[in-house]
């Protein structure tokens, strides 16, 4: 949260190889405390693996073409120990990647792209104020009625030198 929450980690690594190819899996699991405001962060995890195929390009230089997966799952934010459900996740990323070495540095480049669509939300996306407002001109106008689910249309403000009514 940034505002005092003390983070515990559990990470589990594996790296192996058979002649080029080889798998890389990373996992964590997290747990936050709350902070004074007893705000905090559900349990999360995150999975990464990849993959790679090695390719020698001389004596100094490595080509290591790969796929990737990203996985990540929260349920949320805490507010006074309870879950709000704001900033959950469930994301999944797959694609591919490419790291470059030359003896012992490197340079990783990876793309993804969701590997599963996301759950429908009630909260608007952002800029879905935008839409809202491009849109509204080819919508039958509902200023002037009044439904349960509508709230009721504003009375215009006036200003203190404008007349609010007969002087």
């Amino acid at each position: 949260m940034g505002t005092g929450t003390t983070d515990g980690f559990v990470y589990a690594n594996y790296i192996g190889s058979y002649r080029s190819f080889g798998l890389s899996v990373n996992s964590s699991y997290r747990r936050s405390t709350e902070n004074t405001f007893r705000n905090s962060l559900a349990p999360s995890t995150a999975t990464f693996a990849s993959l790679f195929y090695r390719i020698p390009v001389g004596t100094d230089w490595q080509l290591y073409p790969s796929g990737q997966f990203f996985y990540e799952k929260t349920k949320g934010e805490m507010l006074e120990g309870q879950l709000t459900g704001e900033h959950a996740m469930n994301n999944a990323l797959l694609g591919p990647g490419l790291d470059l070495y030359y003896k012992n540095a490197s340079l990783n480049t990876s793309g993804s792209s969701p590997f599963t669509p996301p759950k429908p939300t009630t909260r608007p996306a952002p800029g879905a104020w935008w839409y809202r407002w491009a849109t509204a001109s080819t919508k039958p106008s509902t200023c002037c009625t009044a439904s349960p689910e509508a709230p009721a249309p504003r009375r215009p403000r006036t200003r203190a030198w404008q007349s609010a009514g007969p002087e």
